[in-house]
């Protein structure tokens, strides 16, 4: 009784390995190459990894690589879809940079409508005369929500100082004779284009109001040149532009 006791236990042999899946290992391949490539290969991976998921579950031998299947239809998904959202990011994200500067533009325009209105007003009350450039935002401020600051306190708006103290009335073309300029924030309260970048702020060029009340977009600076600066003429005759 002994003895049998002492017969060591020989343990059953265990069966081949079951063989994993091409298909599977293909998919999990394809899975992470989808979003490198940008989604070329995120269909082609999704689709083998559902074939290989079938093929295991119907096999008649043994067959491994679901988890690897499994991995490379989530991989494949998640690499297509992140893909369109980049590439539908890169495509849009000019078009909205491209709106937003439209806006502000816009904007700009509007303000330097209601600051027009608001000093030729003035100009109404005090015999004719436009405000004294160095502080017309104050002398307008009870004509018009004054808009000539930023919301951080900085002047983006100046004033044409040719035109201090003159009457509207005596100047020739107003239609051509340039009223506010917007400026880069924090700029001097009035000047002449000197004020100006030598390129434009944005896309939309620099924004100009004329002392009739009109706005227009002006897109070289060189476009300058055939606005009046001096209507008496003294600097610059005939509107040209002194640097």
């Amino acid at each position: 009784m002994d003895d049998m006791t002492m017969i060591p236990q020989v343990e059953a042999p265990m069966g081949p390995r079951p063989r994993t899946s091409g298909l599977a290992i293909a998919s999990l391949i394809l899975g992470l190459l989808a979003l490198p490539s940008c989604g070329a290969t995120g269909l082609v991976g999704l689709i083998l990894g559902v074939v290989a998921l079938s093929m295991i579950s119907t096999s008649a031998e043994p067959l491994g690589g679901r988890g690897a299947a499994i991995w490379g239809i989530v991989l494949s998904a998640v690499g297509m879809v992140l893909s369109v959202v980049l590439v539908l990011s890169a495509i849009l994200m000019p078009a909205l940079v491209a709106a937003r500067g439209q806006a502000r533009s816009v904007v700009m325009m509007s303000q330097g409508k209601q600051l027009a209105l608001a000093m030729l007003i003035y100009a109404d009350d005090h015999d004719g005369r436009l405000p004294d450039p160095k502080t017309w935002p104050n002398e307008i401020d009870a004509y018009a929500v004054n808009q000539a600051f930023d919301n951080q306190g900085r002047m983006v708006w100046a004033m044409n100082e040719a035109l201090g103290a003159v009457r509207t009335g005596e100047i020739a073309d107003p239609a051509r004779t340039v009223l506010l300029f917007a400026v880069g924030p924090g700029a001097a309260a009035a000047g002449g284009p000197e004020l100006l970048a030598d390129q434009p702020p944005t896309r939309y060029g620099y924004v100009v109001v004329f002392v009739d009340g009109h706005v227009e977009r002006v897109l070289h600076h060189d476009a300058l040149d055939r606005f009046i600066w001096d209507p008496s003429g003294e600097a610059g005759g005939s509107g040209s532009v002194q640097y």
